[in-house]
């Protein structure tokens, strides 16, 4: 997601510039060498300049302007003064995520500033909460930077962008497992579960079989001859 990091001939832009690459905005010169702009600061011109994200605000690596300084994880911008640079970042309310600019999944879009933006390609500056997709939550949490599964359901992997940005979907928990925080868990043996169950307590033993010592075993014993 991050841009090549050199104008000039090598990189086919214009004959006419000189042998010397010239960084472009999200680098700056160090050496002989465009380096990506450091985490919460943004180099907005082919020169050697560094600027420092405006308190409290926060950017990813190789990021070229101000606009690419966002809201820390867990919080969002409730207002901005865009002229004075005065942004204010409040906690993220109860399920919702606020995956602020380190967010780390992959842009799939061919569009650059899609990209420098995700994954608040249309939210207004500088970030706003996301509401947690279907079966998921905080965990009554406030400040999140992301959901997860409410209990009884599984953590799915999920790329689709149309269902939601963070790249999983919460399924009902399979029977003979039970499921917390996103992971599913096999019963042990002998043992089965009604599908949707969160927690271990609900993983009985099979019919014939009884627990002792925490193990299910065989409770019924035909005597000889029968």
């Amino acid at each position: 997601d991050i841009p090549p990091p050199l104008y000039g001939p090598a990189a086919d832009y214009y004959e006419d510039w000189p042998i010397d690459p010239i960084c472009i905005p999200g680098y700056v010169k160090v050496g002989e060498e465009c380096e990506e702009c450091p985490r919460n600061t943004y180099c907005p011109a082919k020169v050697d300049l560094v600027k420092q994200c405006p308190p409290p605000l926060a950017s990813r690596l190789a990021t070229r302007d101000v606009k690419g300084c966002w809201c820390p994880p867990g919080t969002e911008g409730s207002q901005s003064d865009v002229t004075n640079l005065k942004p204010v970042c409040n906690t993220c309310p109860v399920d919702t995520y606020c995956p602020g600019p380190t967010y780390t999944k992959i842009c799939h879009s061919k569009d650059l500033d899609v990209c420098m933006k995700y994954p608040y390609v249309e939210d207004p500056w500088p970030g706003r909460a996301h509401a947690c997709p279907a079966n998921s939550g905080t965990m009554g949490q406030e400040g999140q930077s992301t959901c997860i599964c409410d209990p009884g359901t599984r953590h799915e992997h999920d790329e689709n962008e149309d269902n939601n940005e963070l790249g999983f979907r919460c399924e009902k928990c399979d029977a003979g497992s039970y499921c917390f925080q996103g992971n599913q868990v096999s019963c042990g043996l002998h043992e089965w579960s009604e599908a949707g169950s969160s927690s271990v307590d609900h993983c009985v033993c099979w019919e014939g079989y009884e627990r002792v010592d925490g193990v299910c075993e065989i409770s019924c014993v035909a005597e000889p001859g029968h």
